[in-house]
């Protein structure tokens, strides 16, 4: 490891070495130096990555050198297309793990299903592609992946160095910081090793990390108005177009009201979105989900609208935030069976649109 906490190298129990990487001022990662195995003979590849979101690698392998270009997508890896004019198209599932191959007759080349936190599961085909779970980089000679900041190991659906940041200040699981997307790998993804993101189309989560509209802290924790605006500066990831640069804070900043900020949970049309309020499936406890992956409370909207509170003072409390100081609506023994709350209202005195149901039993 070096002093940020990046692996540099990786050793087997004889010593030997079987892979060494080498990073920028940035983090990213611009060479590797790896041993591979090759018709039951390991081999040495060296990869350069002068532009990675650029797409442009050069790859040495038995001292010929080969260069890769990969086409992006929103920040994920949809193809490429080596110098030999071979081309290879990724299909991906929710969370961008790559599930299909296919050449460009549309000739199945490898086909990946993972368990939920990552290890791989079944993989027919060519075993050559790297981009695997979340579209990042498996390295197979230690089984790790490189999300970027860090390394992730699939094994124990854990990152391997702690992250240097705290994504969302109030929720208390982003306080481990070698836990993965807050213990949601179904529903979530972390495109940069550093802060979970919602899985879905920029039309439901209007922009996600870093983007144009709010990212996985809200969708979390809606009872702060935070602030997840935080993007790398090369903005390969889905909406890093707007607010995007280092210098932002994660979950810290508690911006406008509900009132001129209506669509703040993540930018989702839950009241005028059908899919949001269908019923496709139930969770492992027998809850109605929809097709989203979100659970349906009793009265049918997603249970994202919804945040418990041990006593009524701190959900009323909580309410009249969110409300800019303004007096809450308290809701008692709801006839649609949701739980007793308080409701923030704007300044017309009606309740928010999409504005958070704060929950309390006491």
């Amino acid at each position: 490891m070096d002093s940020q906490d990046r692996i540099v190298q990786i050793q087997d129990g004889d010593n030997a070495i079987l892979g060494t990487y080498w990073y920028d001022e940035g983090g990213f990662r611009i060479r590797k130096s790896s041993l591979e195995p090759k018709n039951n003979v390991f081999s040495n590849v060296e990869i350069l990555y002068p532009s990675k979101f650029f797409g442009l690698e050069f790859i040495e392998s038995e001292n010929v050198i080969t260069s890769v270009n990969n086409v992006y997508l929103n920040g994920v890896r949809i193809a490429a297309l080596n110098e030999a004019g071979a081309l290879a198209y990724y299909l991906t599932d929710q969370v961008d793990s790559v599930s299909t191959v296919l050449d460009d007759e549309g000739n199945t080349l490898s086909q990946m299903q993972y368990l939920p936190y990552g290890e791989t599961f079944v993989q027919r085909g060519d075993l050559n592609f790297s981009p695997k779970f979340n579209s990042q980089e498996l390295d197979r000679e230690s089984g790790f992946y490189f999300f970027n900041a860090r390394f992730y190991d699939p094994g124990i659906a854990r990152f391997t160095s702690a992250d240097t940041l705290i994504p969302d200040e109030y929720n208390s699981q982003a306080w481990n910081r070698f836990a993965y997307v807050y213990n949601n790998p179904i529903g979530a993804k972390d495109p940069t090793g550093h802060a979970p993101q919602k899985s879905c189309g920029p039309e439901y989560c209007g922009g996600g990390f870093g983007g144009g509209g709010d990212g996985f802290s809200h969708w979390a924790n809606r009872s702060k108005n935070s602030d997840a605006g935080q993007g790398p500066s090369s903005g390969g990831v889905r909406g890093s177009s707007g607010n995007s640069g280092s210098s932002s804070r994660i979950g810290s900043t508690k911006g406008s009201n509900n009132a001129s900020n209506a669509n703040r949970t993540t930018g989702v049309k839950a009241n005028s979105d059908i899919k949001s309020r269908t019923p496709v499936g139930k969770s492992s406890s027998g809850q109605n989900i929809n097709a989203y992956g979100e659970k349906l409370g009793p009265s049918g909207k997603p249970m994202r609208h919804s945040q418990q509170h041990s006593t009524q003072k701190s959900a009323k409390d909580a309410a009249q935030r969110d409300g800019n100081k303004r007096q809450p609506i308290k809701h008692v023994k709801p006839e649609n069976g949701q739980n007793d709350h308080y409701h923030s209202v704007d300044r017309k005195g009606e309740p928010v649109s999409n504005g958070v149901h704060h929950e309390f039993f006491k």
